[in-house]
């Protein structure tokens, strides 16, 4: 286990493009993505938008809130 990193903040814009990619992660957050349609972003960008999405989707609220 390395040191640990805060990943980024994310832009709508980021957030809309990840949706449209598929990228295998390659462990280097600093990477440039060369994808089509393009991510105006590095791997930590495209990694903290999958765990948005992740999380976003995956929310539990309890029966009658």
């Amino acid at each position: 286990m390395g040191d640990w990193q805060q990943l980024p903040n994310l832009t709508t814009e980021m957030l809309v493009q990840s949706k449209r990619i598929k990228h295998l992660l390659s462990g280097d957050l600093n990477k440039r993505l060369v994808t089509n349609p393009e991510f105006n972003g590095r791997e930590k960008e495209y990694l903290r938008a999958q765990i948005a999405r992740i999380v976003h989707s995956n929310t539990i609220c309890p029966d009658g809130l």
